[in-house]
């Protein structure tokens, strides 16, 4: 007989719609999530508090990942964005509230850097290379032919 599921530690409440995307920090300290509704939420893996949300995407979220002190996101909307990074807590966020809840709308929220056409017709998303905090390979989709990889350079 099989054992039953482990039971989660906690859950991450931030999100009114599915979560379709997820991706750690390379040291650990934040969760990124998207959603269906092109939402991405920042989380404290220490406070398990958000950070910050936005809404990054007007449709579902394919992928998010941190590059240096920046956020890649790529949506079913063929948009591929960076944004500058937010890191610190907010006191808000820091105290008070229950653990997982939404980030309260003083927060600061991710400035756009840079955006670009994509296709998102075959639900796969971007794979990242980093060479640096500033460099880095972007491989999508082909706009044309789908069973294609593109590759663009990023430069911050």
């Amino acid at each position: 007989m099989e054992a039953a599921p482990a039971a989660p530690t906690h859950l991450v409440r931030a999100h009114s719609a599915d979560v379709t995307a997820l991706f750690f920090s390379g040291d650990n300290e934040r969760l990124y999530s998207g959603d269906a509704s092109g939402w991405v939420v920042v989380t404290s893996t220490r406070s398990l508090r958000s950070i910050t949300s936005w809404a990054a995407h007007t449709d579902s979220v394919l992928g998010v990942e941190e590059w240096g002190n920046r956020i890649v996101t790529h949506s079913r909307d063929h948009k591929l964005h960076v944004w500058n990074l937010v890191v610190d807590l907010t006191p808000s966020a820091r105290v008070g509230g229950a653990p997982g809840a939404s980030a309260p709308d003083d927060v600061p929220k991710p400035s756009l850097c840079y955006s670009m056409d994509v296709n998102a017709l075959n639900y796969c998303r971007f794979s990242l290379l980093s060479v640096s905090d500033e460099d880095a390979l972007i491989a999508l989709p082909n706009l044309v032919e789908s069973s294609e990889v593109k590759s663009r350079t990023v430069y911050g």
